[in-house]
């Protein structure tokens, strides 16, 4: 089993505090406890800085997927609503405007399986 960030950090700490209490009975055992303590609080020190950025990375990845996510929504209502106004210019009926109005129905929007593909519709007998 893996230890969650936040009790490794908390096993650390506590070893730190331990070390600090029985620095004395260590030393003369061969481990030289502030030696310990300090390599254990630069890793801490690294760890949470390194976690810090994961954390501010989450956030701005956030914050690009919604403006991403509008601003091609955008994109779309705009260029429909100019398909629209061309096709209404030239007849909804007329030639022209039929050949537009496939580029908008050969999209497929979410949950939309049954739209044509970006090619075109799919082959005769294709299931």
């Amino acid at each position: 089993m893996t230890a969650t960030q936040t009790e490794t950090i908390g096993l650390a700490r506590g070893e730190i505090d331990h070390l600090v209490k029985y620095r004395v009975i260590l030393k003369p055992r061969g481990i030289d406890a502030d030696e310990f303590i300090r390599v254990l609080t630069a890793k801490i020190d690294v760890a949470t800085r390194a976690n810090a950025r994961q954390e501010a990375q989450k956030a701005e990845l956030k914050r690009t997927t919604t403006e991403t996510e509008e601003a091609f929504a955008d994109v779309y209502t705009t260029a429909s609503g100019f398909l629209d106004a061309i096709v209404g210019a030239l007849g909804k009926n007329s030639p022209e405007a039929q050949v537009l109005l496939r580029l908008r129905s050969r999209i497929r929007l979410p949950g939309d399986a049954t739209a044509e593909t970006p090619g075109g519709p799919a082959p005769e007998g294709a299931a």
